[in-house]
């Protein structure tokens, strides 16, 4: 299971859960991650081992989070971490005025 939390000062945080052995449900998760980080949100990960980091997409497929932003790095230093029982939490960007 992969727990999302969104922080919203709006409407309240959103939670989603996501059956992670549901290859059509990690497709969604997998497109919600890359319209938020389009958006520019921060996604923050706590994985079942306790490390926490930010990360810059969801490879469905594998079921790993991709920790180098799009376009840094080689093939050779492209970072995952397995996305099994992870909590996502989701920090939308603010506008300030």
């Amino acid at each position: 299971m992969i727990k999302v939390s969104t922080l919203c000062c709006k409407s309240g945080d959103i939670n989603i859960e996501t059956d992670e052995n549901n290859p059509e449900q990690r497709k969604l998760l997998a497109e919600q991650i890359v319209g938020l980080l389009t958006k520019g949100a921060l996604i923050s990960v706590t994985n079942v081992d306790g490390e926490t980091f930010r990360i810059f997409g969801y490879d469905a497929e594998k079921n790993e989070w991709l920790l180098n932003p799009k376009g840094k790095g080689t093939k050779k230093e492209n970072k995952r971490k397995p996305a099994s029982e992870s909590k996502v939490t989701v920090v939308a960007p603010i506008s300030g005025g």
